[in-house]
């Protein structure tokens, strides 16, 4: 196993996005969803992101919203009502909380 060192350098990421924290940690291709850990070894978000234009620069989704994501899909895994209503109210909520990152090189 590997790890980098790093610090929670911003409580939100890209453009003030709430459910991701910016982080030093040098990410490199292949480090999406990888752990973030505190030193005590509490899990607090994934790595999903990273800033080309800067060193260091790289964003983790906070483990809460995970965890709303996750909560919310085994409902309508279990309630067997993914129905398009469902479907449609499910997405526009989600909405608010997506962000396209991409990378030119």
């Amino acid at each position: 196993m590997k790890a980098t060192n790093g610090i929670i350098s911003s409580l939100t990421g890209f453009q003030g996005d709430v459910t991701t924290f910016q982080i030093s940690a040098a990410v490199q291709a292949g480090n999406s969803g990888g752990p973030l850990i505190t030193n005590d070894g509490r899990l607090v978000g994934i790595v999903n992101a990273k800033l080309t234009e800067s060193d260091n620069v790289s964003y983790a989704i906070k483990v809460g919203y995970l965890e709303q994501l996750l909560t919310l899909t085994d409902f309508m895994m279990e309630s067997g009502e993914a129905s398009e209503a469902l479907l449609a109210n499910t997405i526009e909520r989600l909405q608010e909380n997506v962000v396209l990152v991409a990378s030119w090189k």
